[in-house]
């Protein structure tokens, strides 16, 4: 095990890069592996904590993606913890830009949520991530396996379809 896994155990060794690009590419590739087994919450814990690790890097830029996951919100949801990672920059990248048309709360598929759990939600997103229309809490920004997200069934790529 490598000291990097020990204090992110949420990222696979492959994804510990020192380079902030190919974390970026690594978590998006193993992200549309686990979602293709049906593994959302795996899949969620590895983008968050990848965004958290990025962000402790302190990247001057990233690019986009070498490959999409194919779902627009998964990508939106790359998008946004790429802004995160890059809070401060003067300049941020047109790729992460990207916005969903109606507001996605992951944690949503973990059972009803309530109005008021909703609003709490709202308040506590991050900017980058309330600008792209995704609402998570801060806590699961700190790839907290009870605060993230799995899809109900019948959206098990999150896909919305």
């Amino acid at each position: 095990m490598h000291d990097d896994e020990a204090q992110e155990p949420h990222l696979p060794e492959a994804i510990t890069s020192a380079e902030p690009q190919a974390v970026l590419d690594a978590v998006v590739d193993r992200t549309r592996l686990a979602l293709d087994r049906g593994e959302n919450a795996h899949a969620m814990r590895m983008l968050l904590a990848a965004f958290a690790r990025i962000r402790t890097m302190q990247p001057r830029t990233l690019h986009e993606p070498r490959a999409s996951i194919g779902i627009a919100r998964w990508d939106t949801l790359v998008a946004a913890g790429a802004r995160f990672a890059l809070r401060g920059r003067p300049q941020l990248p047109q790729w992460t830009e990207r916005r969903l048309e109606r507001p996605w709360f992951p944690q949503e598929g973990r059972g009803i949520m309530p109005d008021d759990y909703r609003a709490f939600t709202i308040r506590r997103t991050v900017p980058e991530f309330a600008r792209a229309n995704i609402f998570l809490t801060e806590r699961a920004l700190k790839a907290d396996p009870d605060a993230t997200a799995v899809q109900p069934p019948g959206d098990q790529r999150g896909d919305g379809k």
